[in-house]
């Protein structure tokens, strides 16, 4: 039997470095690699691929707030690395990322809190809201201590106090406070 190609023939060993798709993969693969040991080398890597790409950088902090929210273990590392990534020209895209996060995570709270049946699908969306918030607030404070943001944390305390007065179970309030 003759089979033909239908496709064209690329090589797969020359890889486009020049490429958005490619500067995004490796942020990505970046992202789910870092650790405490290996975060000065993968900051340099980053950095190093993504200044370039100012467009993106829409992405790069959506992208860390998202993961942020979900793996609160590695906030110390995303809060490093979004240092490394913030100058003065790209602060305003952080602080509307971070309010559209934060607007992603009060609309969930709305729903939660607003539904007034105690069962196991409310508790566990308020366990999710209270993570996200738990995760997003606590990278606020580490990037005010790392000297991004300036009196930023003030603000967002009200979510937290909302948390804990609408809160009767023990085990939500002592996770806020700690």
């Amino acid at each position: 039997k003759n089979y033909f190609r239908t496709g064209l023939k690329t090589n797969k060993n020359v890889i486009n470095k020049d490429t958005d798709t490619y500067t995004i993969q490796l942020f990505f693969n970046n992202l789910n690699k870092v650790s405490n040991s290996n975060v000065d080398i993968i900051i340099s890597e980053m950095v190093k691929e993504c200044f370039s790409k100012k467009h993106l950088y829409k992405y790069y902090f959506d992208t860390i707030l998202q993961k942020t929210i979900t793996h609160s273990n590695y906030i110390d590392c995303y809060a490093l690395i979004i240092k490394a990534l913030i100058n003065n020209s790209n602060k305003d895209i952080l602080l509307n990322s971070i309010q559209n996060i934060q607007k992603e995570i009060n609309i969930n709270h709305k729903v939660v809190y607003n539904n007034e049946t105690k069962s196991y699908d409310n508790i566990c969306n308020i366990n999710l809201f209270t993570d996200k918030l738990y995760g997003l607030n606590i990278l606020l404070v580490k990037l005010e201590k790392l000297g991004v943001l300036d009196n930023y944390i003030y603000d967002n305390m009200e979510e937290l106090f909302s948390v804990l007065d609408n809160s009767g179970d023990d085990n939500t309030i002592y996770r806020v406070l700690s």
